[in-house]
């Protein structure tokens, strides 16, 4: 009951961060849209030749097994593939094969040894089976140069581990400025991040940092 109160509290202030009440965006600052938005390939021009492809995300106990089998949260999702029983059988099979502690796509719940694991899946031209991205070079290099909004959400949410989901951006020259959200401890304040094409963070601020005069913590 616990754990379940802790996962909600996480998942709500995320959610709240991700989302708040009213952001001033700058001329030419665009927000983010929801990951299903990002839904054809052509939002993508990767550098694979990838005709369909899902990040999905997935519980994981401990002992690094799936607590439901097969059971997965779409993000991302661009193709025409329909699944059936085979190809759902090849997914679980895959999800399972990178189930390991040095696989660099997972988030620990905080306050327990479970992890959150995401998989990204993709069908290649001339290929009819499923693969799966098994480290961040591999993404980096399916999605070459980041010169669409999609792609660089899709690499932002693989490459950082703590931020919360990004909630703008804007272009500055050959740079993307994207626009973070926090709340830690008794302080919100704003981050900005700055992109190269390669996906390289090359400097980030600090903005709008404000104290919560009326700060409460909750023990459990």
């Amino acid at each position: 009951m616990i754990k379940t109160i802790v996962v909600v509290m996480l998942l709500g202030s995320l959610s709240a961060m991700a989302q708040p009440n009213s952001v001033k965006l700058e001329r030419g600052e665009k927000k983010f849209k929801p990951f299903s938005h990002y839904s054809t390939m052509k939002a993508y021009h990767l550098s694979w030749p990838i005709v369909h492809f899902d990040v999905v995300e997935y519980d994981v106990t401990k002992e690094l097994k799936p607590k439901k089998e097969g059971v997965f949260r779409t993000l991302f999702r661009a193709g025409p593939v329909q699944m059936n029983k085979t190809r759902k059988a090849e997914l679980v099979w895959l999800s399972k094969a990178i189930l390991k502690k040095s696989y660099f796509w997972k988030r620990e719940i905080p306050l327990f040894a479970d992890y959150v694991f995401y998989s990204l899946r993709f069908i290649e031209k001339g290929d009819p089976r499923f693969k799966a991205i098994e480290t961040l070079q591999e993404v980096k290099e399916m999605l070459g140069s980041i010169d669409t909004e999609a792609k660089l959400l899709l690499w932002i949410t693989a490459s950082e581990k703590w931020y919360p989901a990004p909630y703008s951006y804007k272009k500055e020259g050959k740079l993307y400025r994207v626009r973070f959200l926090f709340k830690q401890s008794c302080d919100t304040y704003e981050l900005l991040c700055y992109y190269n094409k390669n996906g390289d963070v090359v400097k980030n601020k600090k903005i709008n940092q404000k104290h919560i005069k009326e700060c409460s913590e909750i023990m459990i």
